[in-house]
Order: structure tokens, then C-alpha cells, then sequence
């Protein structure tokens, strides 16, 4: 499923409820340590396939190899496999790194490009919508990004807070919401649970004119007996709320 926003980490530059809230653990990582720690979730609970439902009429299916890895994600129609919506096919050099995503759809859209440092951090993301610069601390902990191009508005990562290894908040820089529209930036705040689960998101719209911040939407995210997500449940700021069920098959 293609990414139509710049700033990739979570897909949270969103006003409102979006599927892209149960991306947190299926989504693409960028720091060394975070893409381990996302194999290592799969790979030790034998992951082979997920299927991902919402309050929409299609699902996500994402399949994974022993280690881990994502191989490909598909949109289908619920109930319909056949009827596919689109797909993405996840290529890795010989190093275990992922350095395309090709989009199988009627858009035919350019491949997402990645380019790594020497310690396994994404320095450099390039798409159909955007190219993007990454910083990392000497923890290899992401720090901040730049935009070099895009061909929508969206914004940078100002900072990164980690904690114990897990990141616990990303704030954007300012960016134009539009004519008529203030200055405005995103702060995504995490939750963890005393096993070092994710279980919240809070996701913080800012005016950068007067520093007024208010919470747009809440993720509460549950886990089954393997450790695996199995439930989201989004509400935003207007009471709408999305629940999004995650079922899985296992080598």
C-alpha cells in the first residue's frame, strides 16, 4: 500500500482516523535498532502472514519470511482475494537491508528507494513524492530528517525522544497547512507497557504561531499471547473511532 506523505515513520500527519495508525508495527523502520527489533517480533512468534481488517471495505495482507522480514503487503477487497487493489513487492541486498519497494498498480508508480549508512541506518528514502535525509545519533538512535525535494507539503522530523532503546515521541517542524492555515507541527507520543509493549499513541496537533496543542486522536493497541499486536482501537478529537483486527498464520 503506497505512502502518499513524505514523512514516512508512522503515517500520523493525519487530522482524523486512519488506518495508518496500525502501521506502527508493520510499517517501515529506519534506525539500525528499530529494524531489528521489528524482525525480532515476527521472527520469534513464527510470523508467515497477517492479515490486517478495518471499517473499510478492504484488507491488508503482509507476508514475511523466517527472519522477519516483510516480503510483500496486498489491499484486497474484504472477503475477495482475488480482487486485488494493489501491491508492493519488498526487495533486500544480500546484506538483509531493504532497498526497494516496487508498487504493482494501474499508477504505476516509481519504486521507493532506500540508501544506508555502514551501521544498517536508512540515511536517504527516495520516492515518487519525496526525497528525505536522516540523522542518527552515536546510539544509532534517528535524531531528525530533511527534505531535500517533494511533490506534496508535508513536514520534516525536528527530534526523536528514545528511552531504554523505544521511541517515546516525534515532533515535526513547522510546515504551511494551506492559505489561511497556521504554521502548524505534529507531535506523536508513545505508551509502554512494563513488558516494553506499545499500547498507546497520542497523536498532538501544534499551532506554531501560538504553541497551542491539542490532542487529535488516541490509539490503545492490544496484544495477544505471543506478543503480537492484535487489536487497534483509534478515536479522534470529533468521537469517531476505527477498530482495526489483526489476525495471523504462523509457519
Amino acid at each position: 500500500m503506497k505512502s502518499t506523505i513524505c514523512f514516512f515513520v508512522f503515517g500520523f500527519l493525519i487530522a482524523n482516523i486512519d488506518p495508518l495508525y496500525s502501521q506502527f508495527h508493520f510499517d517501515v523502520k529506519y534506525a539500525a535498532r528499530d529494524i531489528s527489533d521489528q524482525r525480532k517480533l515476527f521472527k520469534n512468534a513464527n510470523v508467515e502472514i497477517a492479515i490486517i481488517s478495518d471499517n473499510s471495505d478492504f484488507n491488508e495482507k503482509i507476508t514475511f519470511d523466517r527472519d522477519g522480514k516483510i516480503l510483500e503487503k496486498m489491499s484486497y477487497l474484504s472477503g475477495d482475494e482475488d480482487t486485488v487493489d494493489g501491491r508492493s513487492i519488498y526487495e533486500y541486498n544480500i546484506e538483509g537491508n531493504l532497498i526497494s519497494i516496487k508498487f504493482e498498480s494501474g499508477d504505476a508508480m516509481r519504486p521507493d528507494e532506500f540508501i544506508y549508512d555502514i551501521n544498517g541506518n536508512v540515511v536517504r528514502y527516495i520516492s515518487e513524492v519525496c526525497d528525505e535525509k536522516f540523522k542518527y545519533n552515536d546510539d544509532n538512535e534517528l535524531v531528525s530528517s530533511e527534505i531535500l525535494s517533494q511533490a506534496i507539503e508535508k513536514s520534516a522530523i525536528e527530534l526523536v525522544k528514545y528511552e531504554n532503546g523505544k521511541i517515546l515521541e516525534i515532533k515535526t517542524k513547522c510546515w504551511d497547512e494551506g492559505t489561511n492555515a497556521p504554521y502548524v507541527y505534529s507531535r506523536t507520543k508513545f505508551i509502554y507497557d512494563m513488558n516494553q509493549r506499545m499500547t498507546g499513541i497520542l497523536q498532538i496537533d501544534g499551532n506554531c504561531n501560538t504553541g497551542i496543542e491539542n490532542i487529535s486522536a488516541e490509539t490503545t493497541v492490544e496484544y495477544n499471547e505471543r506478543n503480537l499486536p492484535f487489536k487497534y482501537v483509534t478515536r479522534n478529537s470529533a468521537g469517531d473511532r476505527i477498530d482495526v483486527i489483526i489476525k495471523y498464520k504462523h509457519f
